[in-house]
């Protein structure tokens, strides 16, 4: 089900230009937080095309969780939270799409990790 929706969603971003190479480096030369931090710097680093495109994904997905975590600030915006909650989600599977992931088989297996660690306070 969640390759499913990450096909569509990825196809969508494609064909809206979403992780063509230009626009992505003008959205994230163009977020302060990422241009003053320096991480953009770990694009110069990746030495294959596999590992840029990990950048790329990584990068993208920061940015939706910048913009949800902005949107937990402003009072009485549930809407807007939700949009921004839907948009990190969508993104995360596009990133999948992008980089090949199959995303439901990953969630699966980290949900499976998770069910045999141990939690905080004993639960």
């Amino acid at each position: 089900m969640l390759n499913e929706l990450r096909d569509e969603i990825y196809s969508d971003a494609v064909k809206h230009g979403l992780w063509d190479d230009g626009y992505l480096w003008k959205m994230l030369r163009s977020n302060d937080c990422l241009r003053d931090s320096g991480i953009l710097q770990i694009h110069k680093i990746a030495n294959t095309e596999k590992e840029t495109k990990r950048v790329n994904a990584t990068l993208r997905v920061f940015l939706e969780n910048e913009e949800l975590l902005e949107s937990v600030l402003e009072e009485d915006e549930e809407d807007h939270f939700r949009e921004e909650l839907a948009d990190v989600i969508i993104t995360a599977l596009s990133a999948a799409g992008y980089l090949g992931i199959d995303i439901d088989k990953a969630v699966r297996k980290k949900m499976e990790i998770n069910r045999g660690r141990e939690w905080r306070h004993g639960k």
